[in-house]
């Protein structure tokens, strides 16, 4: 469904994402890992029409996604960002109602089922207590799982998510990521925790200076001699208990030198 090909992405001189080929299938969630500048953001950002590439092409079923009108993108692809924006002097339920704008009707406005779709998306992240609360009253927490909703309410084909986890507890982690999962769309999301990405993800993909350096399941990508190249620690690797996929543990104590990926 998502085709990216050749995709580089330049400010000035500098490429924050150079020449990267990627297809991601309808049910498919693809985690994107890599250290702090990596491209991992920069590349959501892309794909979801917030930022055009300098070259190449993202394709939304063999279309060019700028030559696709905003709406027709913002129906079918929406995107969580790292950092929630600013609060807003808005009510939640308000707030989770903007995911129904791209599907509004010529004179917009919310109707009778997108205030369903609103309210199924509020229960989805247990927020729906807090639909009437404002969002300057709520916990960063509180107001990622808004967004969440917020997106989930778009109803999209794509789901673009830059760290969703961030600010969430163990528990809220573990369920917006199973949340995500049994959506049964398209997912792209850039992930920190190695663990959480071999539990959750089909495919994952290493990003590190804007290029895609590998790319395989879990079990290709997390081996010890892989994250020591690309994220310079040391690991052990073992099966979880639970899901069978690979488990990560680091040596804190063991800092590595910086290694050449393409060695």
């Amino acid at each position: 469904m998502i085709d990216i090909e050749g995709l580089t992405c330049r400010v000035k001189e500098r490429a924050l994402v150079a020449d990267v080929t990627l297809g991601v299938r309808v049910g498919e969630v693809v985690g994107l890992l890599g250290e702090n500048g990596a491209g991992k953001s920069t590349l959501l950002h892309c794909i979801g029409r917030l930022r055009k590439p300098s070259e190449g092409q993202v394709r939304l079923d063999g279309v060019d996604v700028w030559k696709l009108p905003a709406r027709t993108v913002a129906r079918r692809v929406a995107v969580l960002l790292q950092d929630p924006p600013p609060v807003v002097d808005m009510a939640v339920s308000e707030v989770v109602a903007l995911g129904r704008l791209p599907h509004a009707g010529l004179f917009g406005g919310v109707n009778g089922s997108d205030r369903l779709v609103v309210e199924r998306a509020l229960a989805s992240v247990g927020i729906e207590a807090l639909a009437e609360e404002p969002m300057d009253r709520l916990s960063g927490g509180e107001r990622q799982r808004v967004m969440l909703a917020r997106v989930l309410a778009q109803e999209p084909d794509l789901l673009l998510l830059d760290e969703p986890t961030n600010h969430l507890d163990i528990r809220y982690q573990l369920e917006l990521l199973s949340l995500v999962r049994a959506r049964g769309c398209a997912v792209v999301a850039a992930l920190h925790d190695l663990n959480l990405a071999s539990a959750f993800c089909d495919r994952l993909v290493v990003m590190r200076g804007g290029r895609v350096v590998a790319s395989g399941t879990p079990a290709d990508i997390l081996t010890p001699e892989l994250i020591r190249r690309a994220f310079e620690v040391a690991v052990s690797i073992d099966r979880h208990p639970f899901h069978d996929r690979p488990r990560v543990s680091f040596d804190a104590a063991s800092p590595l030198p910086s290694l050449d990926m393409s060695a």
